[in-house]
């Protein structure tokens, strides 16, 4: 799996790689470039994630853009709460106490909860 390396190098600039680790060693796919400011910092992020793309052929886990992310969001002013059920904890725990062999009546004080 590619990840993108930011590393200051020796003039002040911020180099960006792009490495895999492999064996708990760091190996160096391929230099993206160095930048100066924030906003070339950005561009070559841009780069980098488009080279990881197009290598891996992965899409990304993550959305980027904010119009793109609200399109699968669901309003919570939308939806309805209609409740809960906890009838797997309660099977489980009426399973244990059985199997434990312990009195009946520690079982039916369970019962209240259902």
């Amino acid at each position: 799996m590619y990840r993108i390396r930011k590393t200051k190098t020796a003039s002040g600039a911020i180099a960006l790689q792009v490495v895999q680790y492999i064996n708990r060693k760091l190996t160096i796919a391929k230099h993206i470039g160095s930048a100066h400011t924030y906003e070339e910092a950005q561009a070559l992020r841009r780069i980098a994630d488009d080279w990881i793309k197009q290598t891996t052929r992965r899409q990304s886990l993550f959305v980027k853009s904010r119009q793109s992310s609200r399109q699968g969001l669901t309003l919570l002013d939308k939806c309805e709460y209609v409740g809960v059920r906890y009838t797997f904890v309660y099977e489980m725990l009426s399973q244990l106490l059985h199997r434990f062999e312990l009195p009946v009546s520690v079982i039916n004080c369970c019962t209240i909860w259902s």
